[in-house]
Parts: C-alpha cells; structure tokens; sequence
C-alpha cells in the first residue's frame, strides 16, 4: 500500500502547482509583450533590449495587466502598457521622454536637498518639468496637469531667480523640476493636522538650532485649527525651508525639519538662526559629488551598521555630511569610488526616502542585481 500512496501524493502535488504555473507563465508572458512592443517602437529603436525594465503593476479581474516600463541608461524615458489576457498590447503610453542621445536633456536629480517625500498637487494649468532647476541649458522633459497630484522629493533655490524649484513625481511616473509657486500641499485646509507647506515665503534652506526647551511643531502657522505633529529638542539642529509672518499675533513661523527627519512649523523666537553646523547654508560645497568613480549599473543592497550619515564626496578633504540611512534601510546603489589614500571603497547610493549620498562600502551589505 505504501507505493500507492506515494504515487498519489506526487500526482497530488503535481495537480496542485499546475495552476500556479500557468498564473506565474501569464505574468511574464504579459511582461515580455510590453517589453517587446517598447522595442519595437521607432523612437526607441536605438536602445539596446537589455536596458528596457518592465514592472508588474497588478492584474484586474478581466485578466488585463497594467505594466509600468522604463529605459533608464541612455535616456531617461517612462511610460505604460495594458495588455490582456492574450499578451496583447491594447494601450500604450509615453509619459517622460528625455530624447536620444540627449545629455543635456536628461534629468539631473543632485540639485540642491532632499527632502521627506511628500505629497502635492500642481496649481497652475497644464505645464512643462524641465530637466535642470536652473534657466541654463534646461529642456522640457515631461508634462504635469492642473491638480494632478504629484510626491516632491528635493528642493533647490535658485538665487539668481529667486525661485524655488521642487523635483517631483507625477501620477503618470513622469520625473522632472518645477517652479515651486505651481504646487500646493495636498494638506492644505485640511483638519486631521497634516503638514501644510504653502505658508509664507521660500528661503534657501539653512541650518539652525533649537534654543528653547523641548517644544512641539505645528501643522500650519496660524492660531486657527494648528495641531501638534512632532516635536524638536533643545540644541537640537535643523534646516529652515520657510518663513511666514503672522500679522495678527505678530510671531514670525518656520517651517523646519530636525535632526530626525520630523517637519513642521515653529516659532522663530525659538530658533538661533545665527549659528550652525559650521556653515549656515546649504552651499555649492555641501552639494551631493556624481563625478567621482565609475556609474554601475543600479542595484539594490541594504544599509548593515547603524544609523549612519551620507557624505557629498568620497574623499577625506572637505567632505560634509548631507543626510541619514538608518540600519537595515533598503538603498540603490548608483556609482562606485576607490578611494586609495585610504584604501576604501565608496558607493554613491539612494536611499528609501530618496536621499541620495556617498558612504564606506563596508556599511553595506550587498545584494544580486536584479
């Protein structure tokens, strides 16, 4: 009896994982059919298959699937495909194109700070996000909607301008630089104490430091409906992104971010913007280094010490520290640095909350790239 028995579990179990299978097979095979018509695009005929990604957004109850693709060497270039059931593509769309070979106009994220990805949405009508946050050599790289909703993940002050310029993220995947004047807080006029970001006026950013007692931040910079949503330390250092006075109490708010990555408003009577961390600004020099070492192609590792900062520069001279990963932080891996004075390998890396930075490889555990 004991062969019978095995032989009807292993038909058991071979019934069992059939479906699975063919579940697994329509996947890819939809992924492979959106990777396919990419390549046959004319416009991207030019583009080696290899560097073509394609990512499974979910399949709908029809069958249909929604796959995200993106051409990220060479040129920056986004967009979608739905394919059906039948690994037909039915819909296909284009929402960044940076053009070919196009240097100029690809997109350039290591302007100005990061910021805590936040949500926004765009204000002004339909408009044009542009590669650079700066009026030399930029190029129309991408389009946003009125009220599209969009995530910022770095702010830039152009003096020269005076304008403060935000990279976003739109809805469609598109990435690319615009004038923070066209942006809104997706909080605004809200009442469950989310951050509100459109008060006052824009600075560029600086650090300072927390002269009172412990003290709590507020959603907005008015006596009306604020709400506590963080709280700062005395000595503690922080970056100020805003300032918006108010009239009726007389107090001057900024909008600040601590140590700890907590946002909100304070009042300025409680801030010491006079001193630093050394320097009182965000200058050319604390500004993330891209140019050293040699671009890999980008993989994803995990951050294996403690709760570390990143650096601008892979070099003992003159290097600052720019912002934080914390232990076990999931990172994207972009550059490579040896530097042999100190016989250390460094990693200019992406962290989760989009800070990007340099730091020793031996604080990162490696995994395959994918």
């Amino acid at each position: 009896m004991k062969p019978v028995t095995i032989i009807s579990l292993a038909v058991t179990t071979v019934a069992t994982l059939i479906p699975i299978n063919t579940a697994i097979a329509q996947s890819v095979g939809q992924l492979r059919a959106c990777r396919d018509y990419v390549a046959s695009r004319r416009e991207f005929q030019d583009i080696p298959y290899s560097a073509i990604q394609v990512f499974d957004r979910g399949s709908s109850n029809s069958g249909r699937a929604a796959v995200d693709w993106r051409i990220n060497r060479i040129r920056n270039a986004t967009g979608y495909c739905i394919v059906d059931r039948r690994e037909r593509v039915t819909d296909f769309r284009i929402t960044q194109n940076s053009g070919s070979g196009n240097i100029a106009g690809n997109l350039e994220t290591n302007w100005g700070n990061p910021v805590r990805p936040y949500r926004a949405r765009i204000t002004s009508d339909d408009t044009t996000i542009v590669n650079r946050p700066d009026h030399r050599n930029k190029r129309d790289i991408g389009e946003v909607r009125r009220n599209e909703s969009i995530t910022v993940y770095r702010t830039y002050y152009e003096s020269s301008s005076r304008i403060t310029w935000y990279l976003i993220e739109g809805s469609r995947r598109q990435r690319g630089w615009i004038n923070a004047n066209r942006v809104s807080s997706d909080n605004d006029n809200s009442s469950n104490g989310d951050l509100e970001t459109n008060w006052g006026n824009s600075v560029r950013p600086y650090r300072a430091r927390i002269i009172s007692d412990n003290t709590t931040i507020v959603n907005r910079p008015d006596r009306r409906n604020k709400r506590d949503i963080g709280e700062v330390r005395r000595n503690e250092s922080i970056t100020v992104y805003r300032t918006y006075y108010e009239s009726s109490s007389r107090i001057t708010w900024y909008l600040i971010e601590g140590s700890r990555r907590q946002r909100g408003w304070i009042n300025a009577d409680r801030v010491d913007d006079r001193v630093g961390d050394g320097d009182n600004d965000f200058g050319e020099d604390n500004n993330v280094e891209t140019n050293w070492g040699n671009a890999v192609r980008p993989y994803r590792a995990v951050i294996g010490s403690d709760d570390t900062t990143i650096v601008n520069r892979p070099n003992r001279s003159n290097k600052r520290d720019v912002e934080r990963v914390s232990r076990n932080e999931s990172i994207t891996v972009l550059r490579t640095y040896y530097e042999s004075s100190s016989l250390i390998t460094w990693y200019l890396i992406r962290g989760s909350r989009g800070q990007e930075g340099w730091i020793n490889s031996d604080r990162v555990l490696e995994r395959s790239p994918r």
